[in-house]
């Protein structure tokens, strides 16, 4: 068996119809990690701490939202990465 992480980097090289990732994963999720995990382990490993942008897409939060109203006020990059639904959730663990 291939670890997870090498087989859905390699499904998001091939070509996928929407079908196969329908909460757009890879491209939001996988892609990123894969670009970034190098550097940000270096940064925990050396500096002791987080220096650049790559939380979002590696710890994805749910949407912010007003209390009151349920709009959506999160900055483009939460909007960009919230987890929206228990079936998104599910497909990103």
């Amino acid at each position: 068996n291939q670890p997870l992480r090498h087989t859905l980097v390699a499904s998001s090289n091939s070509n996928n119809n929407e079908d196969d990732d329908p909460h757009d994963l890879i491209q939001r999720f996988v892609e990123p990690q894969s670009i970034k995990f190098e550097s940000a382990l270096s940064e925990i490993c050396e500096c002791g701490r987080k220096l650049s942008c790559w939380v979002w897409f590696t710890l994805p939060t749910p949407p912010f939202c007003d209390p009151t109203t349920g709009r959506e006020l999160g900055s483009r990059m939460n909007r960009r990465y919230a987890l929206r639904s228990e079936a998104q959730v599910r497909a990103y663990l």
